[in-house]
C-alpha cells in the first residue's frame, strides 16, 4: 500500500471511531514514513511493517477508551461502557472452556514435557559422570564402551525433546496471543 493510501485510510480509520489527537498521530505516521523512504525502504515495506490501518485505529480506540475512562472529567460513557462489559460478559463463559480448561491441560501436557527433556538429559550426564567407576571396575571393554554410546543416546534424546518442547511452547504461546487478539477485536468492534 503506497503511503498516500495508507495514511488516508488511517485518518479515515480514526476518524470513524472519535480517537483523539488525530494530527498528532498523523504526524507520527508520516514520520514513520518519512525515516523508512531516508532509509531506502519502499512505500510498501513501510506500510506492510506498519500494519494494517483499521487495527491500528483499533488499538487507538481501545487506548482513548482506557485514557476516557480513567479521565474524572470527562463524561462517563454509559452506552460504551455497557457494550464493553456485555461482550466480556458474552465472553467469559467461552474463555473458561477455551481457554482456562484446554489450558491448564495444555500447561500441563508442556511442564511434563520438560520435565521428561530436563530428566533425560540429567541420565545421560548421570551416566557420563559414572564412566570413570565403570572404566575401574573390572567389566570388559565393551562394557565400557556400551555405557557411553548409552549416555550420548540419552543426551541426544534430551536435546531432541527439548526442540520438540521448543516448538511446541512457542506455539503454544503464538496460539494464545492469536486468541488474545481475536477477543481484543471482538471487544472493540462496534
Amino acid at each position: 500500500m503506497k503511503q498516500k493510501e495508507f495514511l488516508e485510510k488511517l485518518r479515515a480509520e480514526l476518524i470513524k471511531r472519535n480517537v483523539g489527537g488525530l494530527d498528532e498521530i498523523m504526524a507520527d505516521y508520516e514520520e514513520h514514513f518519512s525515516h523508512g523512504l531516508q532509509n531506502g525502504k519502499s512505500e510498501e515495506e513501510i506500510s506492510d511493517k506498519l500494519g494494517n490501518p483499521v487495527i491500528i485505529a483499533r488499538a487507538y480506540e481501545a487506548d482513548t477508551l482506557i485514557h476516557t475512562v480513567k479521565n474524572p472529567e470527562a463524561g462517563f460513557q454509559w452506552k460504551l461502557a455497557f457494550q464493553v462489559v456485555g461482550r466480556l460478559l458474552l465472553l467469559a463463559p467461552v474463555n473458561f472452556f477455551i481457554i482456562f480448561i484446554p489450558g491448564v491441560v495444555a500447561a500441563s501436557l508442556l511442564v511434563a514435557g520438560w520435565g521428561v527433556a530436563i530428566a533425560l538429559g540429567g541420565a545421560g550426564f548421570a551416566i557420563l559422570s559414572f564412566l570413570p567407576a565403570i572404566a575401574s571396575l573390572s567389566l570388559n571393554f565393551w562394557t565400557w564402551i556400551a555405557s557411553i554410546f548409552a549416555s550420548l543416546g540419552v543426551v541426544g534424546m534430551a536435546v531432541i525433546g527439548a526442540l520438540i518442547m521448543f516448538q511446541a511452547t512457542k506455539l503454544s504461546i503464538l496460539a494464545l496471543i492469536n486468541y488474545l487478539r481475536w477477543n481484543l477485536r471482538f471487544v472493540l468492534d462496534k
